[in-house]
């Protein structure tokens, strides 16, 4: 279908998610109300019925796809790391063009349970897929030989097929532009990070503010207003 008569995203869920975010670029860039609204009626309805509760998607393991309508189950899960990525791209463009806190909210359970987790502590493994349960223990992939990435149930060194790393390490360099958005009425701040937030409002005002926390460790979020804000 088209993409304005599309009401879920659909297909393989990497490339179906880019697809929406270059859309929602395209609405942003034309003014295009009609597009955009398309297009968040998609957003709402694969949240809603498409979306693991971790904020994965893509439940099936063929195609790397969506699944029909809350077919979600959690030990055949698929949930590409790729695909949370490109969720949280179409998530920030929908933000961007909308204003709506929720999808802030799906950009974090995206990034904490998903993005972040794909790699290893030390960072030498990852996940290709993201499976909610397990059944049995998994098996130590061999460092010396691609992993397949429908096959394995733990991080591996390598897949067969590796554009999950580069597409977190970029994904990760890019994270401060996530946190905090300006219009009109202000300053907003979407994500909880260390952070240091100074920015032009409205060419009158200016936003000085510094966030101290060590979230999601710990719930306390602390900003202090600094001494060069105004308005």
């Amino acid at each position: 279908l088209p993409v304005r008569e599309q009401t879920t995203v659909a297909g393989h869920a990497v490339r179906a998610n880019y697809l929406s975010a270059g859309a929602a670029d395209v609405a942003a860039e034309t003014g295009d109300e009609e597009l955009l609204g398309a297009l968040a009626t998609q957003w709402d309805n694969t949240v809603a019925r498409r979306t693991y509760i971790t904020g994965g998607q893509g439940a099936h393991h063929q195609d790397e796809a969506f699944g029909a309508d809350f077919e979600l189950p959690s030990d055949r899960a698929y949930s590409e790391t790729c695909a949370g990525v490109a969720s949280v791209q179409f998530s920030w463009r929908l933000l961007l063009a909308r204003g709506g806190a929720h999808y802030a909210d799906l950009i974090e359970r995206t990034l904490y349970n998903v993005v972040a987790t794909s790699p290893s502590s030390d960072g030498t493994a990852f996940y290709y897929a993201n499976t909610l349960q397990q059944r049995t223990p998994g098996e130590p992939a061999d460092p010396d030989t691609p992993s397949a990435r429908a096959e394995s149930s733990l991080r591996a060194p390598w897949f067969d097929v590796s554009c999950c790393p580069p597409n977190v390490a970029r994904t990760f360099a890019s994270l401060a532009s996530y946190l905090a958005t300006t219009d009109g009425a202000g300053v907003q701040l979407h994500q909880y990070a260390p952070a240091t937030v100074r920015t032009p409002l409205d060419g009158r005002a200016f936003a000085d503010f510094a966030v101290a926390t060590e979230y999601p460790a710990d719930g306390a979020i602390i900003v202090t207003i600094g001494e060069g804000s105004s308005g």
